[in-house]
């Protein structure tokens, strides 16, 4: 992530606002919007410009900083506005202190690169997981357009919500709290990529491993309780769109594979 300071922000006038009890729960989608910007066609630090640009227009229009708590250019490059510890002020409709806010420095006539959609699926992965709204979703604005709220909803609808880790043993105590977790997931990331194919119907220990594996790594939330029902068929099918393989809802070579990358990536 592309720092404050890189991009030169202003101090802000007043110290920022905490989270609402429990924290962000998701992430809304905001553009820049009028003309376009053509910052597809310069170099980053025009980006860097504009983000300078922005925060002095909001901190003249009664905001105390930059109202995103990030930013995504069209360079692939994630900036810190507000940042993710505290809340943002982009987002109206009641839900600043809940939800994140991402803004794509994008306006009208800009086009909308697969970057963008790389930068959404990793700013809610790593920072906001939880549900993906369009800003027009939760306040009265055509804010972000209606390619980015398409784009949101392609996304959304073949997303797999990463729950931080640390709440999944309030979801699933049966693994041993946050120490055993995170031991039982690294041991599985060695043993998930080979077994039988399982689908609907199946019973046993391979499919706990299997629920374990969704739950831990893709924050399915399924019962980890060795029966292959449509619940885990589902959450399956999420992991397998995800990663553009045949979604058929069935445990076989490919998808085992996929679930042991995921598993090795999160818990080494």
């Amino acid at each position: 992530m592309e720092s404050r300071e890189s991009w030169g922000a202003a101090a802000p006038k007043n110290a920022p606002e905490p989270w609402a009890p429990g924290g962000a729960r998701g992430l809304v989608v905001h553009w820049v919007g009028g003309g376009a910007m053509g910052l597809h066609a310069k170099d980053h630090s025009a980006c860097q410009a504009a983000m300078r640009g922005i925060q002095s227009y909001e901190m003249n229009h009664g905001y105390s900083d930059i109202a995103y708590n990030l930013a995504a250019c069209p360079h692939g490059k994630i900036m810190e506005g507000r940042g993710v510890g505290v809340r943002g002020a982009a987002n109206g409709g009641g839900v600043n202190g809940t939800y994140g806010s991402l803004c794509l420095l994008v306006g009208v006539g800009d086009p909308i690169s697969p970057t963008f959609e790389h930068s959404i699926r990793s700013v809610q992965r790593e920072f906001f997981p939880g549900s993906l709204l369009a800003h027009r979703q939760v306040n009265a604005t055509a804010c972000p357009g209606d390619e980015i709220t398409a784009l949101v909803g392609r996304i959304r609808d073949t997303n797999i919500v990463v729950q931080p880790i640390s709440t999944l043993t309030d979801t699933h105590p049966q693994v041993g709290g946050l120490a055993g977790l995170y031991v039982a997931l690294s041991a599985l990331s060695k043993t998930i990529g080979s077994g039988p194919i399982l689908k609907q119907g199946s019973t046993g220990q391979a499919v706990k491993d299997v629920q374990l594996a969704l739950v831990g790594g893709f924050g399915q939330k399924i019962a980890v309780d060795g029966s292959f029902g449509p619940k885990t068929t589902e959450a399956v099918k999420n992991a397998q769109r995800y990663f553009k393989i045949a979604a058929d809802g069935i445990v076989g070579p490919q998808t085992r594979r996929v679930l042991a990358a995921v598993l090795a990536t999160r818990f080494p």
